[in-house]
């Protein structure tokens, strides 16, 4: 007689509290709550006046739209260029240093196609 594997239940609606949705994210209490703050966290529930509730299905879509391959790519979805400096270097100067870099310039690691 063979065994039979477990089965997994999901409750995607089930509502987790900011603490529960913190761990599952592995982020600070602190950071989900500024990410409330600026509107740039995940989807949540205002339950009432100081209550918050985030529905596990949000927190996994949330996840999906922030999958990336690259850092560029991860740059384009966090706000740009301005996202990953750490100078004053304007908008237009970063797309310019990304371009080099993607055309293999500028201490760019790709490889240029050889005549």
């Amino acid at each position: 007689m063979s065994e039979v594997p477990p089965t997994i239940t999901l409750d995607l609606y089930k509502e987790l509290t900011p603490t529960e949705a913190a761990e599952f994210r592995n982020v600070s209490t602190r950071k989900q709550e500024k990410e409330r703050q600026e509107g740039t966290g995940p989807k949540y529930i205002k339950v009432g006046y100081r209550t918050v509730r985030y529905r596990f299905i949000d927190l996994l879509e949330y996840q999906e739209a922030h999958l990336v391959e690259n850092t560029i790519q991860g740059a384009q979805i966090l706000g740009g260029c301005a996202f990953i400096n750490s100078t004053a270097e304007s908008d237009a100067e970063c797309r310019k240093r990304v371009n080099q870099y993607n055309a293999g310039g500028a201490h760019g690691q790709k490889k240029r196609a050889t005549d």
